[in-house]
């Protein structure tokens, strides 16, 4: 290729290249987190944008910075493409190759230097840039909280109140911390999670009477359990409103997302008028923060009865009935019961009658038939030791299908009610090792007075049972 022929070429890609920076630098400057800014009333958004950390008065700098850039870069542009114009004029019937080439070559390291313009109008837009970035970053419920106190600032305190509520209607995965406590949506996961806990308890290995003390603690906290999810329930369906306007405000703050600066900004306040609605009228249920720390304290109550019971009673229980001689081993208490029953003076005469009745063909007991009728009685008992006459009446009825075939009134009365105080001393044994047990100090529920031992955690989940009955009834 001649000198003349590749000065040529050199020019021509010259200005395509420029061609290329034009376009691209007006497709920048066209877009809109860039040009919108120019649009945007700083009357009318100064407080927003200050609200969100922006200053508008930098920004109208950086504004103008850039588009001083863009016409500088600009006027470089038309410069360069006429006095390429001008070289390839020169060109056509040039005597002096060599410095037409060298004078195109001297062109193109000039040319470079639209780099360096394009890095200062790159500087210039950055900040432009980061600003778009930061209002976008506002179009998620905590922030538009923080922005609506900003600025309404003579009702900060109702809105702040307000604020607090809010955090407790909100779902898991939103962005508002929530110090406060769980949130509603939350809480209303747990009665299902609690009874499936329960449900999933193992007592095998367990004397019948023992499992039905168990049983009637795990129905007290179930029934408790179920309380509490009518009654969080009945809040969520007074609190749908709220709710409802949550989840517009939040359809709204997404939608956003696509809108450039200053229609973004237009629909940022307009959803701060309507999170301040929201949050005056959440001001006036604020009772619903210490309900549902109430409603959280009583869950929590549930749940670590039941790991206690997991964890620690219901393995200890199991571990005690196996030892052998140990208090709630029932062929230990059964032996005891029965020497009792044929020690001493009572005992002599009880052996003596015994005697005569089997020499006399009527049914009598044996030492160890009665050890042996007692552990069976431990081992099936179905009842439960209740203060209710039901619950006695259902122990009567228990006990003489064990000894009703004894004649009356000896042996069978004596029977009974050793029968009885056997029942009843397991019982109380078994009822002593559950409520007696301490709870670990880091396991205790995080109140004023929070129940040291197991007896206490039940009396609460008891109490709890009432509360929200009552609130359930009430409703």
């Amino acid at each position: 290729m001649s000198e003349i022929d590749n000065a040529t070429a050199t020019l021509h890609a010259l200005r395509s290249d420029l061609k290329r920076e034009k376009e691209s630098i007006v497709t920048l400057l066209k877009d809109p987190k860039i040009a919108d800014w120019s649009a945007i009333d700083s009357k009318k958004y100064g407080s927003l944008l200050r609200g969100i950390g922006l200053d508008f008065e930098l920004i109208k700098g950086n504004i103008a910075s850039y588009q001083q850039q863009a016409k500088k870069i600009g006027k470089q542009i038309v410069a360069w493409n006429n006095e390429i114009g001008n070289q390839l004029a020169d060109c056509i019937d040039c005597s002096a190759p060599a410095a037409a080439l060298a004078a195109a070559q001297k062109l193109e390291t000039k040319i470079r230097g639209i780099a360096h313009l394009k890095e200062e109008l790159h500087d210039s837009l950055r900040p432009l840039a980061a600003a778009d970035t930061c209002l976008r970053q506002q179009l998620a419920i905590s922030p538009l909280v923080a922005i609506t106190t900003l600025l309404t600032p003579g009702k900060k305190e109702q809105l702040t109140t307000g604020a607090t509520a809010l955090a407790r209607l909100t779902d898991k995965d939103d962005d508002i911390p929530t110090e406060g406590g769980p949130s509603l949506s939350m809480l209303r996961q747990e009665p299902d999670r609690m009874e499936a806990r329960f449900r999933r308890l193992d007592i095998s290995k367990l004397p019948r009477l023992a499992e039905e003390i168990l049983f009637h603690h795990i129905e007290v906290a179930l029934s408790a359990n179920r309380e509490i999810k009518i009654f969080l329930d009945n809040i969520a369906d007074n609190m749908e409103r709220e709710v409802t306007i949550l989840a517009t405000i939040k359809d709204d703050l997404c939608a956003l997302q696509t809108e450039p600066p200053a229609g973004l900004l237009a629909g940022l306040a307009a959803q701060t008028q309507a999170m301040a609605i929201l949050l005056s009228g959440l001001y006036h249920k604020r009772g619903i923060q210490d309900t549902l720390n109430t409603t959280s304290t009583a869950l929590d109550s549930i749940n670590l009865l039941c790991l206690l019971l997991k964890n620690r009673i219901i393995p200890g229980l199991q571990k005690e009935v196996e030892v052998a001689g140990a208090l709630l081993n029932p062929a230990a208490l059964s032996a005891r019961m029965t020497r009792s029953f044929f020690e001493g003076t009572s005992g002599i005469i009880r052996s003596l009658k015994l005697m005569m009745k089997s020499l006399q063909g009527k049914a009598a007991v044996s030492e160890i038939e009665l050890q042996l009728l007692l552990e069976k009685g431990i081992n099936n008992c179905k009842g439960f030791f209740g203060g209710t006459q039901e619950d006695l009446e259902k122990m009567r009825i228990y006990i003489d299908t064990l000894v009703g075939h004894y004649p009356k009134p000896f042996p069978y009365n004596d029977l009974f009610k050793l029968t009885k105080m056997t029942l009843l001393s397991y019982g109380a044994e078994v009822e002593g090792f559950i409520t007696g047990h301490e709870i670990p100090a880091d396991q205790q529920i995080r109140t004023a007075s929070p129940p040291a031992k197991v007896g206490g955690l039940i009396e609460s989940i008891s109490r709890f049972k009432v509360t929200f009955q009552k609130a359930n009834t009430e409703a």
